[in-house]
């Protein structure tokens, strides 16, 4: 029997992602959609059933172009993932610039030869664009320091 990626892994994998994108867009059918200025609570449900159910049909014909046969090296993942925790463990107490630089750090963190120029620069401008688009533009309830 012919698989249509060519692997087995890719083929299986590909249909468990398309049927949880499946379960979660009629999962989020049986509640009100809105309107893209005002979303209701089944908006979001459906866009991420749909989001997965093309990934996983896209899996299964296409795979992963080999991805799949190379070490992996954890580095990256667990730099980024860490630094995704910082953030959220610092957001509250320490305030979102703050929170944010230590993302930025732990990210850079996840190259093996980290750019200092590139850090430093969006070291200065990333929070600064935080707190204008977060806390002055859309008014959220974040305080930008302690």
């Amino acid at each position: 029997m012919r698989l249509i990626s060519g692997r087995w892994s890719d083929t299986i994998s590909g249909g468990m992602i398309a049927l949880f994108g499946a379960g979660v867009l009629l999962e989020g059918a049986r509640y009100p959609i809105g309107t893209l200025n005002r979303m209701g609570p089944g908006y979001l449900p459906i866009v991420a059933g749909v989001v997965l159910l093309a990934l996983g049909v896209a899996i299964i014909f296409v795979g992963d172009g080999g991805i799949g046969e190379t070490p992996r090296n954890m580095r990256a993942p667990a730099f980024i993932f860490s630094g995704l925790i910082m953030w959220g463990l610092l957001v509250e107490r320490a305030g979102l610039v703050i929170a944010t630089a230590a993302l930025i750090i732990l990210a850079a963190l996840a190259h093996p030869k980290p750019n200092p120029r590139r850090v430093l620069i969006t070291l200065v401008t990333l929070p600064l664009a935080s707190v204008a688009v977060f806390i002055y533009g859309l008014g959220l309830p974040i305080k930008p320091f302690f």
